[in-house]
């Protein structure tokens, strides 16, 4: 599972989830690759 999320006056975010794991990416480099790869899915 993949969610983007845009927050009012902050950088853009990221959350994974994966089997019994979770994370939130905050890096912007991490993001636009989320992003990119969303795109192709």
């Amino acid at each position: 599972m993949l969610k983007l999320m845009w927050i009012e006056g902050q950088s853009p975010i990221a959350y994974t989830e994966g089997l019994q794991m979770g994370r939130l990416h905050d890096s912007p480099s991490m993001v636009t690759r989320l992003q990119a790869v969303y795109g192709l899915a």
